[in-house]
């Protein structure tokens, strides 16, 4: 089944989905994802089932997008006494690097903790 959804982002769900395709051109003006394991939730205009359902295949595209900033997010590593061992703060990412950068991202799975 097909869905055509505009400006409802918030009605998806990429937790634990797979990022199959990203393609990035500043030139062009587009962003594109390509997710296996998306949900489109019970609040999207086109879900007819009102209840949230897995989207085996899923293309995400935005025209003209502005990205403010691209971060590689840095941690903090403790050991078992809760004793800090390293630190490593996000790193922004050059924007000439962005294609290269968000193509490494591809056979990847989204983590999203909030």
């Amino acid at each position: 089944m097909k869905y055509k959804s505009v400006d409802e982002i918030e009605t998806l769900s990429f937790r634990d989905a797979t990022l199959i395709r990203c393609i990035y051109s500043e030139k062009q003006g587009i962003l594109e994802f390509e997710f296996d394991g998306a949900v489109v939730r019970e609040d999207n205009s086109a879900n007819e089932l009102y209840t949230d359902r897995y989207a085996s295949d899923m293309q995400v595209r935005f025209t003209e997008p502005e990205i403010e900033a691209l971060l590689l997010e840095g941690h903090k590593y403790y050991d078992a006494n809760d004793v800090l061992q390293e630190s490593v703060p996000d790193k922004p990412v050059d924007r000439a690097d962005y294609e290269d950068v968000l193509k490494s991202f591809e056979g990847k799975v989204v983590f999203y903790s909030g």
